[in-house]
């Protein structure tokens, strides 16, 4: 009796000290042949891309995503170690906000949003023409391809978005 007691309890004491998966030797097994340096015409991002991402979003990518099949032989440890491995951070910690992602101005105040042109409705005319004339719009075509990008926004944690 003591014997198997003593069995159980060592059994437990290895499983509980058990190590982590490593994600880097899982990722070189699993997963380098296709992102370490993928070809021209692939659409695997590389380790650098693959880094852009949160690790939520690798984890779903390998659990229910495009990476489905490659992640299916993985156990739930595993695929965590992996994206945290490319992630270069754990599931669970905060999204870093690129300092390139601030504003460096101070916001301008707000006009009077009943001057100037009216936008109202989904397409800005009772016919939905979606057209703004010169005069109202402040642009023509010719201003069209100097356009410069004012803002963006992100969605921490999404891999693809669809309007």
């Amino acid at each position: 009796m003591k014997l198997v007691f003593l069995t159980i309890a060592l059994f437990v004491s290895v499983s509980a000290f058990a190590q982590a998966p490593n994600g880097q030797a899982l990722y070189d097994k699993s997963c380098a042949s296709c992102h370490q340096q993928p070809g021209a015409d692939s659409r695997a991002p590389n380790r650098e891309g693959l880094r852009q991402f949160s690790p939520e979003s690798i984890l779903t990518a390998l659990t229910t995503g495009n990476m489905y099949r490659q992640g299916y032989d993985l156990n739930a440890d595993e695929k965590k170690a992996v994206a945290e491995f490319l992630a270069g951070r754990a599931v669970g910690s905060p999204t870093p906000i690129a300092e390139s992602a601030r504003c460096t101005t101070a916001a301008p105040s707000m006009s009077d949003p009943t001057k100037g042109a009216s936008w109202n409705g989904w397409g800005g005319t009772v016919t939905n023409t979606r057209y703004v004339p010169m005069d109202k719009g402040g642009i023509s075509a010719p201003l069209v391809p100097r356009l410069k990008l004012k803002w963006a926004f992100g969605l921490p944690g999404v891999t693809a978005a669809r309007a």
